[in-house]
């Protein structure tokens, strides 16, 4: 069963990079080419708004990004600010020609995984569907890159099946080093 343990740190989460080609240096002849724009480190900002799932509010962030030993996966540690939240998310692609898959844990050990997560050109969509206090809810969230070094984000949330979606939270990341 999934459960939801932060909207801001998942969403403040991804990062961007155009300099992975000397982590591949090592790796296999042919890594996941969409991954490559999480490697580095990144800091970003979010406002939240009063949902189900979040409080009003705002955070930072910084993930530091890199590839594992095999470079078939990308591991993403989080300090999200305030309240020193540690998060760890994965991403791979799977055996399965242009199929992602996007997992996060935190230090309680509770753990979010995305239903679906796919990467159209610049855009990267995170979306799920579960129980929330005994009734659906469908979670979306969207990261932009209009460059590089810089990438927009916005998650929403849907009590009717995707007919209309309230946002939750929406910010900006920044590359600063990788």
């Amino acid at each position: 069963m999934k459960t939801f343990s932060s909207l801001a740190g998942c969403i403040v989460l991804v990062g961007i990079s155009a300099a992975a080609a000397a982590a591949w240096a090592a790796g296999p002849a042919s890594p996941p080419v969409p991954l490559a724009r999480l490697i580095g480190t990144w800091r970003g900002r979010s406002e939240t708004f009063a949902s189900p799932l979040t409080q009003p509010g705002h955070s930072t962030a910084v993930n530091v990004c890199r590839w594992t030993a095999s470079h078939r996966f990308v591991a993403c540690d989080q300090t999200v600010e305030p309240g020193d939240r540690h998060d760890l998310a994965v991403y791979a692609v799977a055996d399965k020609k242009n199929t992602y898959f996007y997992c996060e844990v935190d230090t309680t050990m509770r753990a979010y995984c995305a239903d679906h997560f796919t990467i159209k050109g610049n855009t990267w969509i995170y979306e799920s569907a579960f129980k929330y206090k005994g009734k659906p809810l469908m979670t979306r969230t969207w990261n932009r890159f209009d460059s590089a070094t810089h990438y927009t984000f916005e998650a929403e949330a849907s009590h009717d099946s995707g007919h209309h979606w309230e946002v939750m939270s929406r910010g900006e990341a920044t590359r600063i080093r990788g």
